[in-house]
């Protein structure tokens, strides 16, 4: 993700454009680091066999 958004914003030529794709990163990252990991527990129940 880093790579992609710092590519694009060498690419740009317009700050408002770099501006812009900053705040969508920071965004995005913002959302990938709150996504909830659920642990599998090695005792659980497989709920997936019969």
């Amino acid at each position: 993700m880093l790579l992609s958004f710092g590519n694009s914003m060498l690419l740009m030529s317009s700050n408002w454009h770099r501006l812009m794709l900053a705040m969508v990163g920071l965004i995005l990252l913002f959302f990938l680091w709150r996504v909830p990991v659920r642990e599998i527990a090695a005792n659980a129940p497989d709920t997936f066999s019969n």
